[in-house]
């Protein structure tokens, strides 16, 4: 008898969940998944972060690494263990940016001032760096094609890619080990070729001073930065030093806002420190991140000061590279506008190339933005301009 009742609760049973599977699958999912969320809301309240977050992103990072995946998340884990974003698909829209360089460099010729193309080299110094499932990459080869069809074009270039290995700077040292981002000192070298051009080509007189390392206080920020690669893969613990570069030479500068609500008008004054890396003054809590190296960086801003010893008008045109590149223009002319490359936005050069009296226009773009735009449609491509 008794078997006779659980068989028959055991059927009960089975067709309940039959009917369920049949008439209610959509509803138990979405059951399902608000008691998933429910609970995952719950731990988030009680934990501001999960219980050993940290630790599990690492081990994660150490499994990559160890059982040599090569590439996670867009970056790829170079042979010396170093982090490089990239992408790896082939998207470049190369001639479309050489024409686009080319017209841009025709209107400011013609707005009687100078211009400069900047190649700003990745950390990749060479593809044996590559993991042997990825060395057929083109990032190299995609931007040196690129360069020389400017230059084919007449254009003026200046290849730091070329300059580093002509000076001997270790690429392995110039960047970060998680961040594609050049170090301030190599951008302060950069400067140095960048002035060390105007005057041999242009007839400027760019004070060597301002590119001298030694005219500089070097204050080093220890174990301060993550980069932005170490974070997309998951290497927490990738933590490095973070320095800053301060001029021992007098600066007074004047920063105006050429582009947003605030249009025209004074956004800050002072000395270098107190203008773009005011923390150096003061007791600084927290991590640096690489934006922390210019604080007046975004949207196209106007850097005056007064103490340059170079009289000139410069629009420097850049993506993140030029974030520390720009306070060191600043130094040296007496008018900078930085404009920072973002799409749908790059239309404003051509008004302030056409009324603001420039006598040179420098326009520097990283290998890393050249190759590693997504978009597939060229008139949201981050370096296209728009037109006069």
């Amino acid at each position: 008898m008794k078997t006779v009742k659980f068989t028959i609760v055991i059927l009960l049973i089975f067709t309940f969940f039959v009917l369920v599977l049949v008439f209610g699958v959509r509803r138990m999912g979405r059951t399902y998944l608000d008691i998933h969320d429910a609970g995952k809301n719950e731990v988030e309240e009680i934990f501001d972060t999960l219980p050993f977050d940290d630790r599990i992103k690492n081990a994660h990072f150490e499994y990559l690494r160890l059982t040599h995946r090569g590439h996670y998340n867009g970056v790829t884990i170079l042979n010396d263990d170093r982090l490089m974003l990239d992408e790896l698909e082939y998207t470049l829209f190369l001639h479309e940016r050489v024409n686009a360089i080319v017209m841009l460099n025709d209107f400011v010729e013609q707005n009687g001032a100078q211009f400069l193309y900047v190649r700003i080299p990745s950390k990749l110094e060479d593809n044996s760096l590559l993991p042997l499932a990825f060395s057929d990459n083109s990032i190299i080869e995609d931007t040196t094609r690129l360069k020389e069809l400017i230059a084919g074009s007449g254009v003026d270039v200046l290849d730091l890619r070329a300059e580093m290995k002509k000076d001997g700077v270790d690429f392995t040292s110039a960047f970060f080990r998680g961040d594609h981002h050049w170090t301030v000192d190599t951008a302060l070298w950069a400067f140095g070729k960048i002035g060390e051009f105007a005057n041999n080509v242009y007839g400027f007189n760019v004070n060597e001073m301002t590119w001298d390392p030694s005219q500089f206080k070097h204050i080093v920020y220890e174990d301060n930065f993550l980069g932005e690669e170490s974070v997309a893969i998951n290497a927490l613990d990738n933590i490095e030093d973070i320095k800053v570069l301060v001029p021992k030479f007098h600066t007074d500068f004047v920063i105006t806002d050429l582009r947003g609500y605030n249009y025209m008008q004074i956004l800050d004054a002072g000395d270098f420190a107190n203008v773009f890396v005011p923390y150096v003054n003061h007791e600084h809590v927290g991590r640096l991140v690489f934006g922390d190296s210019n604080r007046w960086f975004s949207g196209l801003t106007r850097y005056e000061n007064v103490a340059a010893t170079e009289n000139k008008r410069v629009l420097l045109i850049a993506d993140s590279m030029g974030i520390p590149l720009s306070s060191y223009f600043a130094n040296a002319f007496t008018v900078v506008d930085k404009h920072y490359l973002e799409s749908r936005a790059n239309h404003r050069i051509w008004y302030a190339i056409e009324n603001y009296g420039y006598d040179l226009v420098v326009y520097a773009v990283s290998d890393v933005v050249v190759t590693n735009e997504k978009i597939d449609e060229w008139h949201l491509d981050r370096l296209f301009l728009g037109h006069p």
